[in-house]
């Protein structure tokens, strides 16, 4: 089975800028869905389309970086990142239909 992921939920904690709760916004629509490690990439080159449609439109707004980690580090810890929000998942282990 591909490695696919459960996306819970999309945080963004409070003081985050301006830049950061509009991507946050754009990737709300992902929540409680499953997506492929594909489109996990996929999604992260949206998320930076978009900030790069953002940033072009203000000069004012700095960009913040979209990174991910799939794999998890030595303790096993995911993360995907928009500067300070995030976007929370899973690891889908399996299905029963």
């Amino acid at each position: 089975m591909d490695t696919r992921f459960f996306i819970t939920e999309v945080y963004t904690p409070a003081g985050c800028r301006t830049l950061e709760k509009q991507l946050a916004h754009y990737a709300q629509k992902y929540e409680n869905h499953i997506l492929s490690e594909g489109a996990m990439q996929r999604l992260a080159d949206e998320l930076t389309a978009e900030r790069d449609r953002i940033c072009a439109l203000n000069k004012r707004i700095q960009p913040v970086n979209v990174g991910f980690n799939l794999d998890g580090d030595g303790y096993g810890y995911r993360w995907f990142h928009m500067g300070q929000a995030s976007i929370h998942f899973r690891l889908v282990e399996g299905e029963t239909i």
